[in-house]
């Protein structure tokens, strides 16, 4: 062990010491006054610095990258908008031209559908107006005999009376004479008998 006492090591541990102080005081300046290091110092700054500036110009350009690629997004977005507008009104306008096109279409097929109950009913009534004139033919017809049969029946009765008008006068001449068997009489009997069976024959037709 050290031979020296113990107060004076504490005193000069903790005193100031001096050469230690002016020991590194001269080493500080003589790095601070040397044209080394003056000459090196920017040196090292600029390679210092170098790398940051780098690295600062760095996120920079990705910066104004992202803010392109941003704006570029939008414009392409902006587009796909227009284009999806373009397509819903497209779209909405073909629905439409869909929608008349069908409406116009079962217009057709109502007129159509409509030109063939014409056509039925055409067909129903010419088969009625085709039955209603063989109707009426017949009706015609039956008429027409029934006309013939009427002026038959009116000539019968007609003849009937100018035959029985004579009858009676033939008659009268009878009343008026003798009955006489002789060969000069004048009654004609025969005659009285034909004329009676000519009227008979009328007898049936009125």
């Amino acid at each position: 062990m050290s031979g020296k006492p113990r107060s004076s090591l504490k005193k000069r541990l903790g005193g100031h010491d001096d050469r230690r102080v002016s020991f590194a005081s001269p080493l500080s300046s003589e790095k601070q006054d040397s044209p080394l290091c003056k000459h090196k110092l920017p040196n090292s700054i600029t390679a210092k610095t170098t790398p940051t500036a780098a690295k600062r110009q760095k996120p920079e350009r990705e910066l104004i990258d992202i803010i392109t690629l941003v704006n570029q997004q939008s414009e392409v977005i902006e587009e796909i908008f227009e284009i999806e507008n373009k397509l819903a009104k497209q779209s909405s306008m073909a629905q439409n031209l869909t929608i008349n096109l069908t409406e116009f279409i079962e217009s057709i097929a109502n007129l159509s559908s409509d030109s063939t109950k014409i056509k039925l009913e055409f067909g129903n009534q010419k088969s009625a107006l085709n039955h209603l004139e063989g109707r009426i033919n017949d009706l015609v017809r039956q008429a027409k005999s029934i006309c013939a049969e009427y002026d038959s029946r009116i000539s019968a009765e007609a003849q009937y009376a100018s035959g029985f008008l004579e009858l009676q006068n033939s008659l009268k001449c009878v009343n008026c004479t003798d009955i006489d068997l002789s060969d000069d009489s004048h009654v004609d009997y025969d005659n009285l008998l034909s004329m009676i069976e000519h009227l008979e024959r009328y007898t049936d037709k009125f």
